[in-house]
């Protein structure tokens, strides 16, 4: 009967330590408010002059090149599992998004440029290191 009782226990022990791990894994990998600046666009600038500000600022921020420091700047090979700078700054890339909103100010609603990453919750710092330096990488041009 005691042996039953320890078996039962042990049994208890895994199942419980088992869940809170499957719990904890599962909360990590939840995607998380992207990562993002945003920048003030003067409020009589025409829709057609956002748009091509956001599209010129999307292909500035895909750059190979860009990527490419960033990447090795930050060190996200490493931090981000990857094999090589090139599949690392690839998923940068990808995760790299520039979009319209508003914001409001003490002087009403303006528009905005929203700059950012999309990231998981236990990728948030890495992607906040990312974005200090994606900032670097831009004043330096």
């Amino acid at each position: 009967m005691q042996r039953w009782i320890i078996a039962a226990g042990i049994l208890l022990l895994l199942l419980v330590g088992g869940g809170a791990f499957g719990y904890r894994s599962y909360r990590l990998n939840q995607p998380i408010q992207p990562v993002f600046l945003q920048f003030p666009l003067a409020p009589e600038t025409s829709p057609e002059d956002r748009a091509a500000a956001v599209k010129s600022l999307t292909l500035k921020l895909r750059e190979a090149a860009l990527l490419a420091r960033v990447t090795k700047d930050a060190g996200l090979t490493k931090k981000m599992k990857h094999a090589t700078d090139e599949s690392a700054a690839s998923d940068l890339g990808k995760r790299v998004f520039v979009e319209l909103g508003e914001a409001d100010t003490p002087h009403g609603r303006v528009p905005v440029v929203k700059i950012g990453l999309q990231c998981k919750v236990k990728e948030y710092n890495t992607m906040l290191e990312a974005s200090t330096h994606f900032s670097k990488a831009l004043q330096n041009r």
